[in-house]
């Protein structure tokens, strides 16, 4: 497949610096059912006989938990329609189903430690590292899902970006910046770089915009972010629905290329 033949979920180009996905969603989930519904079977199995080893059991009984939330936690925005007006501006919201399959991650990996730590039959016993580690594995079950139901969003403004991860929040100002462009931290975890310049310190900076997380097309956001850095005179309208409906139709002017470098200024331009 070449890449002007890669699209997004919803269509758009797919940006050439972020990782193509290899499967959809219907086929990682399928994967996830033809290996996980048998491991929970023969997890429970094991488990109900005496006379086999409880520890293979619950082996069966994590790949089960693995298959079941993997699928969740890595599964892609698809629609354009996620999008809607408040906060000042056009929302992108973060999804928060990958919460709960987190946190599931968390309870099972982390009851599974401390049963090797404490069952008298487990080479494992009396090892302090994995009993601790066990315990934060349960402690951070619920303040995960606390932190998924925060506000997570990434809000364009007339005047600013701003980006909140559940507990902080980063902005910029449309005119300070640099450069847009597609990164990876890895494979399938994208980003929106955004390089701005800090008329404070006089100097450059970075901010990323997790887009893996978003309820609607990652590609949606780095397209919006890329026409409205370009197109100044179109962002008064994210104040209302007309940047809903500009997002949603797919009319964005930035298809062409997902990079953007602000225009050289002349040596004796000053701000």
């Amino acid at each position: 497949m070449s890449d002007s033949d890669k699209r997004s979920p919803s269509g758009l180009p797919w940006p050439e610096g972020w990782t193509f996905p290899l499967m959809n969603d219907q086929v990682r989930f399928a994967l996830a059912a033809v290996v996980g519904v048998p491991s929970l079977y023969l997890g429970i199995w094991i488990l109900t006989d005496p006379a086999e080893d409880p520890f293979m059991g619950w082996a069966f009984l994590m790949l089960a938990v693995l298959c079941a939330s993997m699928p969740v936690v890595m599964r892609l925005g698809r629609g354009r329609d996620a999008v809607f007006c408040g906060q000042g501006g056009v929302v992108f919201p973060n999804r928060r189903s990958a919460g709960p399959a987190t946190a599931l991650l968390l309870t099972s990996f982390g009851t599974w430690g401390i049963l090797l730590t404490l069952s008298p039959e487990s080479e494992a016993r009396g090892d302090l590292c994995l009993l601790l580690g066990g315990l934060v594995m349960l402690v951070c079950a619920p303040l995960n899902i606390l932190w998924w139901r925060r506000n997570r969003a990434v809000v364009l403004t007339p005047e600013i970006i701003v980006s909140s991860n559940g507990w902080k929040s980063r902005s910029v100002p449309w005119d300070a910046i640099r450069s847009v462009r597609p990164h990876e931290y890895a494979p399938r975890t994208p980003v929106v770089r955004i390089r701005f310049r800090d008329e404070r310190k006089r100097s450059n900076k970075k901010f990323d915009v997790q887009v893996h997380q978003q309820k609607g097309d990652p590609a949606l956001l780095l397209y919006a972010i890329l026409h409205y850095v370009t197109h100044p005179e179109d962002r008064a309208e994210l104040a209302g629905s007309a940047g809903v409906e500009r997002l949603v139709s797919g009319d964005l002017r930035s298809l062409e290329s997902s990079v953007y470098h602000a225009p050289i200024k002349p040596w004796w331009w000053v701000r």
